[in-house]
């Protein structure tokens, strides 16, 4: 039997739409194996949540000198969260009487609020639509690979185990209670919503919670304390899939067919229109209307070379 590091990825290079939707169908979809899937236009990106990519992009324009126990990200996290519940209440968005009783980090999420969260769904084809809806990112000219990831929560609910039952007390007599849920936190999995997000239904979606900046950080902090190395399966593995435009096209046709695109996952305004110049893009770059328009342009041009012919013999 295979056995895995936790806090090793594992990795798997896939090349057409042929191969991509059968790995898909004989891999991701097994009776027993629950798993979550996350896209990403760009293979080499972390798993992020917006928090950390917020703190890396402002932390220098903080002037910031916090020398007591709550950390920079602590503190940014307390302070987003609390003018965003008082901007809420001063918009009245919702209820004043509903505030309190919702996740402010969930219904931040969807828009524009940088969170601890992190996005995933139950089903791998909406995560491969995360994968590939958006343009590719160029590098040199060179469109680079995209990322569908694979996160095993069966096997992150046996990490988390371990944490509780053995970490923990262990660590216990080297730090208090909330250094050491920060510094060796278990991964919060969010399944529960408030429901007043749409969105998080039609993507089958859930989050994960983060305390650390990535999750490959949090795996390797854990890796450090965990009394056993070798585990039955891996955490996290990676679908690595071609930048290739054509293919992002095929593929998004495909999904289209499958009742996954804008429309279905974003069932609002935004998606409404995101549909649309999707439908623009998948009907134009079709190879029948590709001929369509080379028999239009041909026709053009045989109708110009008449006039001409007509004109020279008048």
């Amino acid at each position: 039997m295979k056995e895995y590091k936790i806090d090793t990825v594992q990795t798997k290079q896939l090349t057409s739409s042929n191969e991509i939707l059968s790995y898909i169908s004989s891999n991701l979809i097994k009776p027993g194996y629950d798993l979550a899937f996350r896209g990403q236009r760009e293979e080499s990106w972390e798993l992020e949540p917006t928090i950390s990519r917020y703190l890396e992009k402002k932390e220098k324009e903080f002037n910031h000198d916090y020398k007591g126990s709550d950390d920079l990200r602590t503190i940014v996290e307390k302070r987003l969260l609390g003018t965003y519940r008082e901007n809420i209440k001063r918009n009245q968005d919702i209820p004043e009487d509903r505030i309190d009783k919702i996740d402010l980090w969930q219904l931040g999420q969807h828009h524009g609020l940088p969170t601890p969260l992190l996005d995933w769904t139950r089903s791998p084809y909406v995560g491969l639509f995360f994968a590939i809806c958006e343009d590719a990112v160029i590098d040199n000219n060179i469109a680079r690979d995209r990322a569908l990831w694979v996160l095993n929560l069966t096997m992150l609910k046996e990490i988390n185990f371990n944490i509780d039952r053995n970490i923990w007390p262990n660590l216990k007599k080297k730090m208090s209670d909330s250094i050491l849920h920060t510094k060796v936190p278990k991964m919060e999995v969010v399944t529960n919503f408030d429901g007043d997000n749409r969105r998080i239904v039609y993507q089958q979606g859930l989050f994960t919670k983060h305390v650390h900046r990535s999750f490959q950080v949090w795996l390797g902090r854990i890796a450090r304390e965990i009394s056993h190395d070798l585990w039955s399966e891996p955490v996290l593995t990676k679908v690595i899939i071609p930048g290739d435009l054509k293919l992002r096209n095929e593929l998004m046709i495909i999904l289209d067919k499958m009742n996954i695109n804008y429309r279905t996952l974003f069932p609002d305004r935004y998606g409404s229109a995101a549909d649309a110049a999707e439908n623009v893009v998948q009907r134009m770059s079709a190879d029948r209307f590709k001929q369509l328009s080379a028999s239009q342009s041909d026709y053009k041009q045989q109708q110009i070379k008449e006039r001409k012919s007509n004109n020279r013999v008048q």
